[in-house]
């Protein structure tokens, strides 16, 4: 009887207590992986292997959620730090925030901008200054940013949209660019981009040039824009074998 008792109380024995730092470290990601930037700042600060393990994993960067979140002097190198680990949502939260930098109560880039002689230049120069920084940063994230996203469709110029005011150099300066930057890369998205931009601002002949560059590279919309502007109409309007060709040249595969 006692033995069948002590039988009994083994197998009732209670089960041994695993705490977190017994799971193994690809839980530990799985729980950190999508929180938002705000918690994984927090979680870094609970203990050193958390801050450890999130500095040390790429991926708990680049999928953190910036949901409620804007760039702002105070989270400004969190945005970056993410947004250099492929953060698409930081990229553009950032992009966007540099480009509206000069219209802002705050600037986004405090950096003391010295001149040769190493004397703090004068208000206005260090103005300019900080919008050509603005600009190129601005720039350098929505180029990341499409090319993070190869299958989506090109979305920089809804945030290029003319007219500009006269005050905004920082747009201005951003739209050129991004036009250097995606003719010397051969970024065939940017450059719709671009062409859009061009567009919009009245610059046929430049934007029919840019599509053609962007289709050359591989762009499907950039084909697809070239094809309504030069074959769309024959397909209504002309004999079926000249719209037969038509549809054809829209059909081929342009990735």
């Amino acid at each position: 009887m006692a033995v069948r008792l002590h039988e009994l109380q083994q197998h009732h024995k209670q089960p041994t207590v695993m705490t977190i730092w017994q799971l193994p470290e690809e839980l530990h990601l799985c729980l950190l992986q999508g929180l938002p930037l705000r918690d994984l700042y927090i979680m870094r600060a609970v203990h050193p292997f958390f801050r450890d393990l999130i500095d040390s994993t790429s991926r708990l960067w680049s999928t953190a959620s910036m949901n409620g979140l804007w760039p702002s002097l105070k989270n400004q190198l969190h945005f970056e730090k993410a947004a250099a680990h492929g953060n698409v949502e930081a990229l553009i939260k950032l992009a966007v925030a540099y480009l509206y930098k000069s219209s802002m109560d705050f600037p986004l880039v405090e950096q003391t901008i010295l001149c040769r002689e190493n004397v703090p230049p004068p208000s206005a120069t260090r103005s300019k200054c900080n919008s050509e920084m603005a600009a190129q940063r601005s720039a350098m994230a929505f180029l990341h940013a499409e090319r993070l996203t190869p299958h989506v469709a090109p979305f920089t110029s809804v945030f290029l949209r003319p007219p500009w005011g006269a005050y905004n150099l920082v747009k201005t300066r951003v739209f050129t660019y991004l036009k250097q930057l995606s003719r010397e890369q051969k970024a065939a998205k940017m450059l719709t981009c671009i062409a859009i931009t061009s567009t919009l601002l009245g610059n046929e002949t430049e934007a029919v040039e840019l599509f053609k560059q962007a289709a050359t590279l591989g762009s499907p919309w950039a084909a697809h824009t070239l094809w309504t502007l030069t074959h769309a109409s024959m397909v209504s309007s002309t004999p079926a074998g000249v719209a037969v060709s038509a549809v054809s040249v829209a059909r081929r595969p342009a990735w």
